[in-house]
This record gives structure tokens, sequence and C-alpha cells, in this order.
């Protein structure tokens, strides 16, 4: 086996307490862009977050919220982009989803640290962020739903799911506290030599994160994942015979996540509501069981079909 080169990480001048520009060399030429990609693939798929997705306003009507909603200035748009800038935290904790009210009275600046929230374990990050002007002098509720997830969810996908409350509004939310990420891939010297990889990432991440933990943590998420290939890896191999390599009993794409199957995000969801996490697990479950699934209906059955048949994999049908 070659022996590496040890790299280094060096941080630029800070632009800010929530923004990092990471230099790494010197890499193995083609390491830098493979490293890039999967923070990039880490940041928007799996690293978790707390995000608003859903809100309401006691006085207005769910149907009649897409026109002037009284009593406020912004409209709906305007609310919306408001409500997504909150930096939720979340604490040590089982808790997946929170609450966010407040009561407003008399006409006032609305902001992020008048809402009231219904559990300890979540806070605002950044209180100041200003969340619409109350211009009138009647009292009305305001409430916000959040979720600590990851991954991207249309405002569809939070109505499928069994305790989102219908007298909300939905919208579409990322949990990732990234905000922003970009890599680029230079040359590297060593000695002589410049055929070694400079890797060049930026990101920016939400109030209340601090930039290289957000880094420390995807590596030890990577590290984790590649420990779990290197340790699913046979001593001896082991031969089967043709009959029984075609069942999905021996199949070795058994273990794949279903986060990593190019799935449709309503698909997606409607599995993680019957703990489906593994193609082992989804060939377990029998098609009349999927049928009966909130939001689930043939066309994500066919897809599914579909994909486990790529795999050499096919539902348990009854």
């Amino acid at each position: 086996m070659m022996k590496l080169i040890r790299p280094h990480v060096l941080r630029e001048d800070e632009v800010s307490d929530n923004v990092a520009k990471l230099d790494i060399q010197p890499l193995e030429r083609g390491v830098g862009t493979t490293i890039g990609g999967l923070f990039e693939s880490y940041f928007i798929n799996n690293f978790h977050g707390t995000s608003p997705y859903a809100l309401k306003f006691s006085h207005v009507k769910v149907e009649d919220i897409f026109t002037e909603i009284t009593g406020v200035k912004e409209d709906l748009g305007d609310i919306i982009d408001n409500v997504k800038m909150i930096s939720v935290l979340r604490k040590e904790t089982d808790e997946t989803d929170v609450i966010f009210s407040l009561e407003v009275s008399g006409k006032k600046v609305v902001k992020a640290k008048d809402l009231q929230i219904s559990s300890n374990n979540f806070e605002i990050a950044n209180p100041n962020q200003i969340l619409f002007h109350a211009d009138t002098n009647k009292k009305f509720k305001f409430d916000i739903m959040a979720k600590y997830s990851s991954g991207y969810y249309f405002a569809e996908d939070f109505e499928s799911l069994k305790d989102f409350k219908k007298d909300f509004y939905s919208f579409d939310a990322g949990f990732s506290p990234v905000e922003y990420f970009n890599y680029k891939v230079d040359n590297a010297r060593v000695g002589q030599s410049i055929n070694y990889d400079l890797l060049k990432m930026e990101y920016s991440v939400k109030p209340g994160y601090d930039p290289i933990k957000v880094y420390k943590e995807t590596i030890d998420f990577l590290r984790e994942e590649f420990s779990l290939i290197s340790d699913s890896i046979p001593d001896e191999v082991n031969t089967i015979s043709i009959e029984d390599a075609s069942s999905n009993e021996y199949n070795p794409n058994l273990s794949i996540s279903i986060n990593d199957l190019e799935l449709s995000i309503r698909c997606r969801n409607c599995l993680k509501q019957i703990n489906v996490e593994t193609l082992s697990d989804l060939s377990k479950v029998t098609t009349s069981q999927l049928m009966t699934i909130n939001n689930f209906g043939k066309k994500s059955l066919d897809e599914l079909r579909e994909v486990m048949g790529n795999f050499g994999l096919t539902l348990k049908e009854e």
C-alpha cells in the first residue's frame, strides 16, 4: 500500500463567526474532488437541524391565508421568508417536534424573541429576527411548527405526516444548518511535484452554529461510515448457488440505506413512517402493508418495485 502524506487544514482569516474558509492540502490527486463532494452531500442530505415548516394565524383560515392577512403589514411570502430565518438549536434530547407561539396585542414589531417555546429542549439563536409588523390593536395568536430532521421537504410532504395539524399552513423547508457551501480543487506542491490536490472549501452556517464544529461532525460521520464499510468486508468469500443468489436473503444490496436510493421525497417519507431504513427492511414489508401508509399510492408502489428490481430484489407480495 502506498504511503500517504499527512494533509494539513488551514482556516483563512475569519469573515464572520458563521463563515469558514478552509484549505486542505496536500491530498492525493482526485481525492480533493471526492472529499469536497462528500462534504456537499452530507451538508445537504444528512446533517440534522431544526427548521420551521408551518405557521398559523388564529384569525385567518388556511384557505384564506393567500389573501391579505388582516392586522399584518407583510404578505404571506414575506412572513414565510422571515420565519425560515429563525435559527433553532436543539439540546441533547430525543424530541423532534416543537411549537412556537405568541399572542399579539397592539401595533408592534414582532420578533423571534417574542415567541414562547413548547419545550425547554429547544432555543432560538437569533432572537432579534423580525417576523412581521402588527398594525392592529386587535389580539390574535401566531403559531409556528418546527421539526428536527435532515434533508429537504416540500410542503405537501409535511401535510402527509401523522402529527401535522390541518389548521396550519405548511411550506418547503431544508433542515441542514449549512446555508451555503462551495468548493474547488487546485494544484498543491510537495517538493518539486505539483501532482497533488489543494481542496478549498467555503461555507456558512446558521446563527448559533460553530462552523468548525460542523466540520468536525462531518469528519466524524464520514469516518464512521467508512468504518462500517470496512467492518462489513468478510475475511473469506462464501460461495452460494445460483438459486440462492437470486433470492432476497443472500442479496449483498440488502444493507443499502433508503437515504442512498433515488426515491421521491414523498416515497421516502412514507417509508420513514414505518421505520424502514434499509433495503433489507423494505424486503420484509408486504405490498398490502405499504398501501395502508398515509399518502402512499400505486405510483409510489411502482416506484419501489422499480428501485428494488434495480438491485435484484423484489417486494413481498400477498
